[in-house]
């Protein structure tokens, strides 16, 4: 008799996990298509609202911007008479640094001075990097290599349509977390 109830309790339990699989299956489906969506309304916003402002991350995993090239890249801006805000730079962190270094994972700024963010930004930066003690870490940036992951900006859709259009190695994105893509 136990055995039947064991084999009963046992068939259920499989049954059960069996459902829930499916069930958080069709969730992951239904996010993966909104974060399609997302970017595909994105870039059609771009094209439809050219005038209107939004948030853009920028990933520069093929760029390979850092501190000394960031006010060469961005003075595209004021170049081109466009009107941008750099809302936070994410520098790379290496992942061996990543729980020393959480206050610098993300530095916030509201400017569109180049010179002011970059010296702002290598010195917060540099004075995290001697704080934790990271010799190492901390020579390499004197020597302008501090690498930057991704950077938040601001701008007029039309704006970063032309920015992504000449920068087309540059990724971007309306989330933080989001899927990141290049322009077409």
């Amino acid at each position: 008799m136990k055995k039947h109830i064991f084999a009963i309790f046992i068939f259920f339990m499989l049954l059960i996990s069996y459902y829930s699989v499916k069930i958080e299956k069709a969730v992951d489906d239904q996010n993966e298509n909104v974060v399609i969506k997302y970017i595909e309304d994105s870039r059609k916003e771009m094209i439809d609202r050219p005038d209107d402002q939004n948030i853009y991350y920028l990933l520069f995993d093929e760029h390979h911007l850092n501190i000394m090239n960031l006010k060469e890249l961005f003075s595209f801006f004021n170049l081109n008479n466009y009107d941008f805000r750099i809302n936070a730079v994410y520098p790379y962190i290496n992942p061996i640094y990543k729980t020393k270094l959480v206050n610098i994972e993300r530095i916030s700024f509201n400017s569109n001075r180049l010179s002011e963010i970059s010296k702002d930004f290598y010195d917060i930066y540099t004075k995290e990097l001697s704080k934790q003690q990271l010799n190492d870490e901390l020579e390499k940036s004197y020597k302008g290599d501090i690498k930057i992951r991704m950077i938040k900006i601001t701008s007029l859709n039309k704006s970063m349509d032309h920015f992504l259009k000449t920068y087309q190695n540059i990724k971007y994105s309306c989330n933080q977390y989001g899927l990141f893509k290049k322009r077409n």
